[in-house]
């Protein structure tokens, strides 16, 4: 990845509200987290970047980059573009939190977010005096990654999925090629994830079923019931009631209920 490239995301995400955590809206932060994983291909968390105010990622070190303290005795000492520049928490309008942001591609040049709007912008400003000093990532290529041809496109796709490529070559460079099949690989994952949770869903969908039909008495054991229920109707029948000359084709508990009622009306 060139320092070119890192800018020609940054333009890419003008306007953008992006917001990485999910949580208080777009900030700063939100966006040099975003930059920072586009850079590393890392969950900045991971590196230590869950920290409470854009100030504090200076205290971050991490040995994907440089550090570089601001000497505001030096005039002739400026940041490169793509590099992350971070601010104190005496800035203007920073709460105390402090700002961070991505240096542009000329002089005094930064792209924001939540600088004049909770989005991102691209600003124009001086030294201000706030500036703690600059990261600046290792990982930068001067150059030298260039597209690959067909051929070492095609070796890289065997390396990263085990299989050939499907087209005849996108002219991407390396690293592009490796952040492409780390989101393709990401997505394989999420499919499967989605598939395996579904999976179980309809386990316990099943598992539910099975309980409620184990929970139901054998037909035996109803019939054992109806005999009971039977015996206890016809006990006060031999008293009260004289026995049907017709077959009986009442259920049991109608059975019951009405041998009940005759027994109230014989007691009155």
């Amino acid at each position: 990845m060139t320092r070119q490239d890192a800018i020609n995301w940054c333009q890419s995400k003008l306007g953008q509200a992006m917001n990485f955590d999910g949580q208080y809206g777009a900030q700063c932060t939100d966006f040099a987290n975003f930059y920072i994983q586009r850079l590393t291909g890392l969950n900045p968390y991971s590196l230590g970047f869950g920290v409470p105010g854009a100030k504090d990622y200076w205290n971050v070190r991490v040995g994907q980059f440089e550090y570089i303290a601001n000497d505001s005795n030096d005039m002739n000492q400026l940041p490169s573009p793509g590099d992350i520049m971070i601010y104190n928490g005496n800035m203007s309008g920073t709460g105390g939190y402090g700002h961070i942001c991505i240096v542009g591609e000329a002089k005094n040049v930064y792209y924001d977010q939540n600088y004049g709007g909770m989005f991102v912008k691209r600003n124009v400003r001086q030294f201000n005096g706030h500036e703690i000093g600059w990261l600046s990532f290792k990982g930068f290529n001067q150059g030298g990654d260039k597209p690959m041809n067909p051929t070492q496109e095609n070796d890289m796709y065997q390396v990263l999925f085990g299989r050939a490529m499907e087209h005849g070559g996108s002219g991407r460079t390396g690293y592009q090629v490796v952040m492409d099949g780390r989101a393709e690989l990401q997505a394989q994952r999420d499919v499967r994830v989605q598939a395996i949770n579904d999976l179980q869903a309809q386990l316990v969908s099943v598992q539910t079923a099975l309980a409620n039909e184990q929970a139901r008495p054998p037909k035996e054991v109803v019939k054992e019931v109806e005999k009971i229920v039977e015996k206890i109707v016809e006990v006060p029948k031999i008293e009260y009631v004289n026995l049907p000359t017709t077959p009986d084709t009442r259920n049991p508990i109608q059975k019951i209920i009405d041998a009940i009622r005759e027994l109230i009306s014989k007691e009155k």
